[in-house]
């Protein structure tokens, strides 16, 4: 009953979230670069976790118990998918910047106005 709730609730604020970014361009960008960073810390951590583990020659301890990942193999493939997806998100947040809009018949630079000297 709890889990089902709990899911509920995560579902609900997730597609509030969705909502928001496509009604308002500037949260998607917001929340692409937290996403971004999230999945760029996490990637580069499995990647360091996989990667050290190698480098003593040891086995891997799995995470919390968890059954997930139980070879080195599959740690540094979830690292890269979650490091190349931090890559994407933050590549596509800063990419997609509004275009300024230029009103019709607007001058495209400012007019140079000549230097008058002071009146004596």
């Amino acid at each position: 009953m709890l889990y089902d709730a709990s899911l509920f609730l995560g579902g609900l604020l997730l597609g509030a979230l969705v909502t928001a970014c496509l009604g308002f361009p500037a949260v998607g960008r917001a929340v692409a670069k937290i996403l971004a960073v999230v999945l760029l810390a996490t990637g580069t951590g499995f990647l360091v976790w996989a990667g050290s583990t190698v480098y003593r020659g040891e086995h891997l301890r799995r995470p919390f118990g968890w059954d997930l990942i139980t070879e080195v193999g599959e740690a540094f493939g979830w690292g890269a998918g979650f490091f190349v997806g931090g890559l994407i998100a933050l590549v596509l947040a800063l990419r997609s910047r509004p275009a300024v809009p230029v009103r019709a018949g607007a001058p495209l630079t400012a007019p140079v106005r000549p230097a008058t000297a002071p009146a004596r």
